[in-house]
């Protein structure tokens, strides 16, 4: 995983994500360019795949309501800002 968050590609965030407690997950395809996000099995977000670096901002947008906020390279997760709310994803 890359340190910098200008330096993400589409290829350093693509797969599946699990947040700590197990009971999330972010799947982020470029197979059909869809992410989706499941909470407790339930399918909450279901968006186009956008993944583009923001330098203004400093932060990757994935799809419209889901930002990369913070990557934490050593402990191989991310922080997403998830519509307003940061929410911590493992791989």
């Amino acid at each position: 995983m890359k340190d910098c968050m200008h330096l993400m590609a589409l290829d350093d965030m693509k797969g599946h994500w699990k947040t700590k407690n197990g009971k999330g997950c972010l799947v982020i395809s470029d197979l059909d360019g869809r992410v989706q996000l499941f909470a407790n099995q339930s399918l909450l977000i279901d968006e186009p795949l956008c993944f583009e670096y923001i330098q203004q901002e400093n932060h990757c947008r994935i799809s419209e309501s889901i930002i990369l906020w913070m990557i934490m390279p050593k402990e191989e997760c991310v922080i997403l800002n998830i519509k307003g709310d940061k929410v911590e994803f493992f791989r």
